[in-house]
């Protein structure tokens, strides 16, 4: 018969003289494999890449176990834990995000990576010495989106330069590229919307902009007229987001994965924030009876530079007999107040 890979054999000895019968098993050892998983959305730059190894070698308790292996593009290597999918199956997997920025290697990010650019992994038996391969090369790439004023955050009225960064935008290497309908660029907290139509910067390139005018004007607070309202006010809060939406080849829609702003994750969201002149309000008009409560209030989107999580600032509180510092915590997220 064949005996497989990761199965037991039995081999047996009975002593006829005394009928007494021996036996004992050995696992028949398995050669690992390696895999990428492969889909439109497996294979993208920005996206997490999917490894499978299959090694029952592996295999030496009733539990799901875990073993190393080493995913590496161009300068970055990281070295990824592969958990079995369950008892005694042999089969292991794990997933890598993949970023465009750069970085260390082992930060748990594969760094550095464009559309194109070929991703390995390798794996080694500690116990055997035996090896796998697996390579996997990515077709398209999740665009990066920065959105950015004349100044940073931007005055009422000045334009927004949407950016977004993405080869696959690039089809014709001898014409500068437009594209509409890839970018919306609206308020945070809800209000106007508006499309931006990009342009390539130069001749095949991977990078694409577009103006949006903004206007703090209510008559421009209709959706899709050219112009973003943004509407100013001490506590600020007007953000304007820039989302892009891309189409694979395949026909998929890359999700938007940003988990931070600006460039250090390949994502499909930009944000920029109006300027805002601030002021500080208090819970008293001009006389305060002793032992009362005062209530201090900070209006000034500027300090505003998170806009998922309530922040906090301090404020110098002064009196004939002495002043102290009083931390003020923003009363929601991206509020300003």
């Amino acid at each position: 018969g064949k005996a497989l890979p990761g199965t037991y054999v039995t081999v047996s000895y009975l002593d006829c003289s005394d009928n007494f019968k021996v036996s004992t098993q050995v696992k028949v050892a398995a050669v690992p494999a390696l895999s990428f998983s492969t889909g439109a959305l497996l294979a993208t730059a920005g996206l997490p890449v999917e490894v499978t190894l299959v090694d029952t070698n592996l295999d030496v308790t009733g539990t799901a176990e875990v073993a190393s292996v080493t995913i590496a593009s161009g300068g970055d290597s990281e070295t990824v834990s592969v958990t079995e999918t369950g008892g005694s199956t042999g089969v292991f997997t794990a997933s890598l995000h993949t970023v465009r920025a750069a970085g260390a290697d082992n930060d748990g990010l594969l760094n550095g990576v464009r559309r194109g650019d070929m991703v390995t992994a390798s794996f080694t038996n500690p116990l055997r010495g035996d090896t796998a391969e697996a390579a996997i090369t990515l077709t398209t790439e999740l665009g990066v989106t920065t959105v950015a004023g004349s100044t940073t955050p931007f005055a009422a009225d000045s334009p927004l330069v949407v950016t977004v960064v993405d080869h696959d935008l690039n089809t014709d290497p001898y014409a500068t590229e437009v594209r509409a309908g890839l970018v919306t660029v609206s308020l945070l907290r809800g209000g106007d919307s508006e499309m931006v139509t990009l342009t390539e910067v130069e001749r095949d390139s991977d990078t694409f902009t577009g103006l949006l005018p903004t206007s703090s004007s209510s008559s421009r607070n209709a959706t899709n007229d050219g112009t973003l309202y943004t509407p100013v006010s001490p506590a600020g809060g007007t953000v304007a987001v820039a989302s892009y939406s891309e189409q694979t080849p395949a026909g998929a829609t890359i999700p938007d994965s940003c988990t931070s702003f600006g460039l250090l994750h390949g994502c499909g969201t930009g944000y920029a924030k109006a300027r805002s002149d601030g002021a500080l309000e208090t819970s008293f008009a001009s006389a305060l009876s002793i032992g009362s409560p005062v209530t201090i209030t900070v209006l000034d989107g500027d300090l505003d530079t998170d806009f998922l999580t309530p922040e906090a600032t301090a404020v110098s509180v002064t009196a004939a007999s002495g002043g102290f510092t009083l931390a003020v915590t923003e009363t929601g997220n991206s509020t300003g107040t």
